[in-house]
Formats: structure tokens, sequence, C-alpha cells
């Protein structure tokens, strides 16, 4: 049988040399895997402050190997979760790979999603895992807080303190004092067993006892998970969220994956778009099929005094100086080697980082930019056809195609990506002999269904429906004719469930479908009809708001959703009315991504200079912000935007030759008021009080008195 035995000393004709396995191996009898103490050694933190998690001076051992941090705290830097949460894990990790050979902290990151889960742990071949801690990573936050961190040390399924492995049977000793404990509980000694019992009846009483939780989810749908997780949520059941993004309308809660229950005001009406602030507590009780705000507390207060940290906009602000804040723009990219022509259509990747121009440009028709930080710079690629024929691309979701519509046949076509190589290759595309050029397309947010809006001719179908499957596009089943020979713009409503069309029709300019499936059925004709024709079409991220964009004077109309159909607003919806005036052409109207902006372009005339606006939405009701597209470089812009960084930038294309511009986009910003309070504005979003003094881009704290 194989025996081995060790270890002795080598004497001159007989070497006793063993390898470091067997010391790993020799000590892992004996000793079991995890951190020495836990405590303050490799104990995981977060300040707050940024996206760091910091792990304090210790020693673990793993299988035999022993590893430690010294000196000072070892810094972790956890990458942003950029579209859904995630959870990931501090992880030491030993490799005995011959290539590798050591203990290494890392971060795993998990995978996104609305109810994340962390990475599991490797434990075989040469790798073998133990976690310090989980990290709830919240998507599009850039900080990580203590309460988002998870201590592990102390599991020992996963990592565990350091002990002997010597042991001795204590299973007597164990039914001893279970015997005892018996015994004395019969003589009204309360057992570990009924005090932990009547500890957990009281912390699962979340009606004397509110619970408390970090929301995840969506800004319409919030998610909390409450530990330890109620049996059940009877009336009275208190809650306390934190918001981590600001409320879309009509907002809901779901409390560890229970069915989803409105949130609602103190008097029992729903919260509008923009009332629940992102980092803000909001107590709330459960009332029948509700949860109603708690009286007293948890909202937010418009009226009253508050304390916010807002950035200044101008330099010489005093101390306890009447302030103002409003929404501004200022040139603040850098965008090196603009590409020449007018700029016709934008396109961004769905990581952010890298974007399509495309242009009339003589020499150069299209440029892709890599974008890092605020700084655009071309990049070199192949395959991408250089053609002045293109009037617009998109994306598709997963970004490895690109999907190009034409002015000539074919109409449609379909290019892979491959970013490595950054090549492009075409592999699909779509003619329509019927029809004339594409004015625009949609794709709907499930990534498979695309609606292209042509030019037609006398009774010639101008709307087609294209299906996409890995970038090969096909044909659809037909789509109720619009009307007129020409549809100029469509638009899928964020959740793929309606499609908007304008089109030529003077009896019917604007359309509305709804999808189920693969089918599209044409919705009974506006109450009143439409009366301009629409050149442009945006859906709020909320799904409630359409604005539609005209030509003509007043040509921003604005439908609200309900449960009876697509109801028009006043015309009094946009302030001040009047501005906006000859809407020319699609992609003019685009949404900020927290749904709270909104940017606009339009003329006096197709060939005039476009001029843009940005507008704040307040309720329903949307108010132009000061200072914006009145002078400078927006005069030139207007053909085609985008919004960049997650709505901290916007990108413009304009008229005129190689007019690209990017912006700063600054929302309630601090500005003084020059004339008391005597002066307001309806662009203005707060007034209130400077604590501190400061300069232009300084961020202090300010009092707003209202909002």
């Amino acid at each position: 049988m194989p025996q081995k035995s060790g270890f002795f000393d080598s004497i001159d004709d007989d070497e006793r040399l063993y390898p470091a396995r067997e010391f790993a191996n020799y000590f892992a009898q004996i000793i079991s895997n995890g951190v020495f103490n836990g405590g303050q050694f490799l104990n995981p933190t977060a300040s707050g402050l940024d996206a760091v998690v910091n792990v304090s001076p210790g020693y673990a051992w793993i299988n035999g190997y022993a590893y430690s941090v010294y000196d000072a705290p070892l810094a972790l830097i956890i990458p942003i979760a950029n579209s859904q949460d995630r959870i990931d894990r501090v992880i030491l990790r030993l490799d005995t790979s011959t290539p590798v050979r050591l203990i290494k902290m890392i971060v795993v990151q998990g995978t996104p999603s609305m109810t994340p889960v962390p990475p599991a742990l490797v434990r075989t071949g040469d790798i073998y895992d133990l976690s310090l801690a989980k990290v709830l990573v919240t998507a599009n936050s850039t900080i990580i807080t203590q309460n988002d961190i998870t201590d592990e040390r102390l599991d020992t399924n996963v990592c565990g303190l350091v002990n002997s492995l010597v042991t001795v049977d204590t299973s007597i000793f164990q039914e001893q004092w279970e015997e005892f404990m018996k015994e004395i509980q019969d003589d009204s000694y309360a057992t570990y067993g009924y005090v932990d019992q009547k500890v957990s009846d009281v912390d699962l009483n979340y009606v004397r006892q509110p619970g408390f939780a970090k929301a995840t989810g969506t800004s319409t749908e919030y998610k909390v998970s409450l530990f330890p997780p109620p049996v059940s949520l009877p009336d009275g059941f208190g809650v306390t969220i934190v918001p981590h993004m600001n409320n879309g309308a009509n907002p809901t809660l779901s409390i560890n994956g229970s069915q989803v229950f409105p949130l609602k005001n103190s008097l029992g009406l729903p919260y509008p778009l923009g009332t629940m602030i992102a980092g803000r507590p909001y107590s709330f009780k459960k009332v029948g099929s509700d949860f109603l705000a708690a009286s007293g507390g948890g909202e937010v207060s418009i009226s009253g005094s508050q304390l916010v940290s807002r950035e200044y906009g101008q330099d010489g602000i005093l101390p306890n100086q009447p302030v103002y804040t409003s929404t501004i723009a200022s040139l603040g990219m850098t965008i090196n080697g603009k590409v020449d022509g007018s700029s016709e259509y934008m396109a961004v990747h769905p990581d952010g980082d890298i974007i399509l121009i495309g242009t009339t440009g003589s020499q150069t028709a299209y440029r892709f930019y890599s974008l890092s930080g605020t700084v655009l710079t071309p990049l070199v690629v192949s395959g991408y056809p250089n053609s002045t024929s293109f009037s617009g691309a998109v994306w598709t979701l997963d970004g490895k195609h690109l999907l190009v519509y034409s002015k000539s046949q074919p109409q449609l076509s379909s290019y892979s990506f491959d970013r490595n190589t950054m090549t492009f290759t075409r592999v699909s595309q779509i003619s329509i002999s019927e029809t004339g050029a594409v004015n625009d397309i949609s794709l709907a947010a499930n990534g498979t269904h695309l609606i292209m809006a042509t030019s037609g001719g006398g009774s010639v179908n101008n709307l087609y429906s294209i299906l996409v499957t890995n970038g090969i596009l096909t044909r659809n089943i037909a789509i109720a004719y619009p009307g007129g020979d020409t549809s100029y713009c469509v638009a899928f409503s964020p959740d793929s469930k309606y499609l908007a069309v304008g089109c030529s029709s003077s009896s019917n300019y604007l359309v509305f479908y709804e999808r189920s499936g693969d089918t599209f059925t044409k919705l009974p004709a506006l109450t009143s009809p439409h009366l301009g024709s629409p050149r442009s079409l945006a859906w709020s991220p909320d799904n409630q708001h359409l604005v539609v964009g005209d030509t003509g004077a007043n040509s921003l109309s604005l439908y609200k959703r309900s449960d009876s159909g697509f109801v028009k607003q006043p015309t009094s919806s946009f302030s001040p009315t009047g501005r906006d005036s000859g809407l020319a052409r699609s992609n003019n109207i685009l949404f900020h991504p927290d749904g709270e902006y909104l940017y606009t372009a339009f003329s006096a005339s197709f060939s005039a200079p476009l001029t843009t606006a940005i507008y704040k939405r307040r309720g329903d009701t949307y108010v132009e912000q000061q200072g914006i597209g009145e002078t400078g470089y927006f005069g030139s812009g207007g053909r085609c935007a985008v919004w960049l960084n997650n709505g901290k930038n916007l990108l413009i294309g304009g008229q005129a030759n190689a007019s690209q511009y990017g912006f700063d986009f600054r929302p309630n910003t601090v500005f003084k008021l020059t004339n008391s309070f005597l002066d307001i504005k309806p662009w203005m979003s707060e007034l209130g009080y400077t604590i501190r003094e400061g300069n232009n881009t300084q961020v202090r704290e300010i009092v707003t008195i209202w909002r």
C-alpha cells in the first residue's frame, strides 16, 4: 500500500526534500480554513464617499497556505453597475497552479439582475475561494455604503474563523446540557430557545417595529429586502425605504418578492413624477391594498425649509444671499476631429462608450468616436459604408449589430460589429420595392420588433414591421395602413406596448397601435384629431407622456396615457406658449434619462437655422429653462442630439459644416436672485438662501424655502 511520512533531516547520501504542497497538506490537517480572530482583522468597510471597499490588516489560512494584509488597509475598487443592481463578492483566492502559486484578494462581480444573487465560489482543481463579504452594487450609483456590505467572515460555509482541527467528541456533553435545559424550563427558567423565539417574534413584528431598507428596482417599481423576511404583510405593516433613484409616476413597492403595492401620499394620492428623491428616507404603512405615507413623516416637504447640496453657477455668491436654482448647459466636452458636413444622425452604443455621427460630408459621411469622460476621440473602423444616403442608425440592445436606414434601396441594412477589430460586416438587408425613402425607425425595448416609416405614394402602405433576430432582418405581418402617402416618424413606448406614428393624412395625422406579440392593432382614432403634421415623437421614460413635434406655431403637443387611451393636454402644457415654432425634423425631441427634462429643436421653417431649448417637467406641464437655446452654439445646432454619460452631457449636431458641440448638463444650478424674492420666474426650480460663499462649479449647501 502507498504510504508517506515526514518530515526528516537530510544526510549526505540521503536527501529528504519536500515540496511546499506537502507542508501545506500537513498544516491543513491541524488548522482549519478561514481568517484569524475576525473582529477588526480583514474587516471589509466602506466610507460611503466612493465605490471603494477597504479591508483592514489581518491574516487568513487556506488549505495550509498563509495570507496577510499588512501595514495598511487594502483598497478594492468596485466597478459601477450600469443597468441593473449587482451583488459582488470580496474573495480570497488560493491558486496553486504552477504559473500563479499565490493567494490574492479580488472582487468577483455578480450578474446584473432585477433580483441579483452573489457569484458562486470556486473550489475545484487548483482554485479554492473564501468569501470575506458580499457587496450590493446599486445600478448607476458611484457610492458603496457600509449598509451595502454583508460580512461573511463568520459564515463557515464560505469562510469562517481559523480553528484547530484536533477535537474531542462532545456529543455526551451536549446531551447532558439539553437534558438540564429541559429540567430548568419546567421550573420557569427561560431557555435559549425560548428567548430566541421571543426575540424573533419581536423582529418579525413590523407593525410595532417598522423595517428599514435601501430600494432597488426601477423608478416605478421599487423593491426592498427586509431581514428577517416578513411572514405576512398585515394592515399597519411599517417600512421606511430610501429610493436609489427619483420616482417615476405612480411608483409601487415590493417587499421580499411580495406582490406589488401602490405607494401613495398621506392623502391616498399616487406620487407624481420626481416627488420621491433618491437618497432620502420615506416611511409608509400598509392600509388595504396600498402603502400610504406615514402621517407626519417620510415625505418630501415641498413647503418649509430643506438643507440641500447644489452646484453654484456663477462666481461671487456670498453667505446668506437670496438665490434660485435653474438648469443650464455649457460647453464642456472636447471633440477631437470633428466630421465635415451637416450632422444628420447620431447613435450611441449600449455600453455608452462608442458614438456614431453621420453627416452630409463630401469626403467623409460618418465618424465613429470613443468616449472617455468628456472627451470624444475618432476611431478607425472598417466595413461601414461612406454613404450620404443614410438617414439614421440604431444599435441592437446587445451592441453586436448596427441597423442603418437609407433614402434609397436597400432601405434597411444590418451590420455586425466586431469590437476587437472595429470591423463592420453587412449580414442582412431589406429592400421594399413598393415604397421610397425611410424617414424614421423605432426598435422596441424587447430588441426584436422594429417599425420602419417610409415615403409611400397614393394608397401604398408606408409603415412596415421588421423582426430582428441576431441581426437578421425579416418582414413581419403587415400593419394596418395609417393613412396619407408618408409616415414621417415612429416611436415605441418604453414598455413596447404602444406604437405612435406621425403621418401625412390630413384627417388623422397621429395614429396609435397596440402591440401584442407580433401583431399590431390600430387603435380608434383620437376623439379630437391631431391638427399638425408630426415630424418627431418622444415618450417619457415612465410611459405616461408622448410629446409630438409638428410644423407650424405651437408645434409641441402633449398626450397623456390613460386607461381609456391617449388624451391630448392643453396647449399651456408648454410654457411659454408659441415659443416652439416650426419643428422641422425627426430626432428633435429627446427626454433626459431621468424623465425630468426634455430637449427640443425647432425653427421658423425647414430651411431656417434651428434653435434648441430644454424644458423641465413639472407634473403634466413643461417649463422652458432660462438661457438655453437663446445664444451661442445652440443656434446652429439641433439637427440631431444624444445624451451621454447617463445624462450628464448632451451632444448636439448642427446644420453648419463640422458643427458638433458637447455640453455639460447642469440641473438645479444656483444663481443670485438680484431682486430679493420679488422677481420669481417660471423657470426657477427652487428659491432659498446660501450658507457659504462660493464660485462657479463649487458644490455648497443651501437652504431652500420653495420648490
